[in-house]
């Protein structure tokens, strides 16, 4: 599970990266006077893909790095649950509550 959440983010942000947006239904043109350019300008509107489509790239992406780190946890946590715990403190707490416990 951690390498598909890495590959499923990687290939949504490069997929993200296109510049490239198809277009799936033409509403028209608006023309209008440029301040900048000082001149009459036109605009096709359009209803495109990419507006459907990069919100899913981006939650793809968010999940995919959730994903992984999530695995990458349980992990962890897995292999550090069956080692012995190393706490030098409470050894040696122990060991001086057995001491009183036989002098007592």
């Amino acid at each position: 599970m951690d390498g598909v959440g890495k590959i499923i983010a990687l290939t949504a942000a490069y997929l993200w990266c296109i510049p490239y947006d198809l277009p799936l239904l033409n509403l028209g043109f608006h023309t209008g006077y440029s301040f900048l350019g000082d001149r009459m300008v036109s605009q096709a509107v359009t209803i495109s893909l990419g507006e459907f489509l990069r919100p899913v790239l981006i939650l793809a992406i968010e999940f995919g790095l959730i994903g992984s780190s999530l695995a990458q946890l349980l992990s962890d946590w897995r292999s550090q649950s069956h080692a012995a715990p190393t706490r030098p403190a409470t050894r040696a707490r122990l060991a001086s509550r057995e001491e009183t416990r036989a002098a007592a």
